[in-house]
């Protein structure tokens, strides 16, 4: 099984008006449909800085996209300021099937993250990453 990701757009966040965010996600992916581009939503990406990716909004997200899409959804970590050292930092990742089950049965609170189960090991689970660049751009 392999997940082929091809094209990927920044999103704004207002965090007073969701219905904005809601509306420009939909106008990009009506965009990439009228110019022929395969645009069925696997995931989202989010870059972070020095690694630090697993807090509540990211949480929160990834679980709405692993509820919506399906549990195979991925989140694309991108860290800028290690990958300006030299070394691409991306990391593949989805929510625990076991973090997923207890935010089901109300274990464990995205909001207030409180619960048992909060060690980054236990939350997300690392998806294998193959890049692969187009003859074009090698």
């Amino acid at each position: 099984d392999s997940l082929e990701v091809t094209h990927c757009f920044p999103f704004p966040s207002s965090e007073t008006d969701e219905d904005a965010d809601a509306d420009y996600q939909i106008d990009m992916l009506k965009s990439l449909r009228e110019v022929n581009v395969d645009n069925n939503q696997v995931g989202w990406y989010y870059s972070t800085y020095l690694g630090s990716y697993c807090n509540r909004d990211v949480i929160y997200t990834q679980c709405e996209f692993q509820e919506n899409i399906g549990s195979n959804a991925v989140v694309l970590i991108y860290d800028p300021l290690r990958s300006s050292a030299g070394n691409l930092s991306l990391k593949a990742l989805r929510l625990t099937d076991e973090f997923m089950a207890a935010h089901k049965e109300k274990k464990v609170d995205i909001a207030t993250m409180s619960g048992a189960m909060l060690r980054s090991s236990a939350i997300f689970e690392e998806v294998p990453i193959r890049i692969h660049n187009p003859r074009l751009v090698d």
